[in-house]
């Protein structure tokens, strides 16, 4: 329907200039809303025919603020594509996730950490009343615990430095592989308080009672422990990864 209006229109009709028709290709697929709302407006000023000559000076102002404001808005064309390709990769929502991954690294560390140290403590309290001599060597457990939390604390600063704030130069891809890094870290990381809080509980009790236990138990705790390694060894890669890739819209 705009169409069809459009080259009823002197502005754009058969009758008018080459120009005028190739303006009449390049602006009606691309600024239909603006020229609805154009033909909106004539049409309710009560014109019946657009094939008619304009003949009030308020409609041949309309006119050219209409065409005025289709060539500012137009632009040049490598600008608008540059800045569509700014807007979608750097959006604002990208802090958003980046600071999602500092704090599910942080967060979900430090929950395996508790959960192991106070799985471990309520052994070691039933260690010192089994034997009080071993309560030293039997606290190895809540240590290990503790250091869950080190390393989310570790990959959230780290992450948080990286975090841009300046315009357009944080883009989705690094907010995205730093949500997954923190995920890693803080995930891997309560994965092995789980494991510490279990092993270090049970393998406690038994000390209390026989000695030989306690190599066992330090081995157990030393591969419960590499699950949070190998978390926070992956997410130090992915931030690598993250600061790899800048000036995604150089090319557009």
């Amino acid at each position: 329907m705009l169409q069809e209006v459009l080259r009823l229109h002197p502005l754009f009709s058969a009758s008018g200039s080459s120009r005028n028709l190739h303006l009449y290709h390049i602006s009606s697929p691309l600024l239909s809303p603006l020229l609805s709302l154009y033909a909106r407006t004539l049409l309710t000023l009560g014109c019946a025919s657009f094939a008619a000559p304009m003949k009030y000076s308020f409609i041949g102002l309309l006119s050219v603020i209409c065409v005025t404001t289709v060539f500012a808005t137009v632009g040049d064309g490598n600008t608008t594509r540059k800045e569509a390709c700014l807007a979608r990769m750097y959006p604002q929502s990208a802090g958003f996730f980046g600071s999602l991954g500092v704090a599910v690294a942080l967060i979900f560390a430090n929950l395996g950490s508790a959960y192991g140290a106070a799985k471990s403590g309520v052994g070691l309290a039933q260690l010192g009343l089994l034997a009080p001599e071993k309560i030293m060597r039997g606290i190895v457990p809540v240590v290990m615990a503790g250091i869950l939390g080190i390393y989310g604390l570790i990959v959230a600063v780290i992450i948080n430095n990286n975090i841009k704030t300046e315009l357009y130069s944080y883009s989705t891809f690094s907010a995205n592989l730093h949500l997954g890094a923190g995920m890693a870290a803080g995930l891997a990381s309560l994965a092995a308080g789980l494991s510490i809080g279990v092993v270090g509980d049970t393998t406690t009790r038994a000390y209390g009672k026989q000695d030989q236990v306690f190599v066992a138990m330090v081995l157990m705790l030393i591969f419960s422990e590499a699950l949070g390694l190998y978390g926070l060894i992956i997410a130090l890669l992915m931030n690598n990864q993250a600061n790899r890739y800048t000036g995604l819209c150089d090319s557009s």
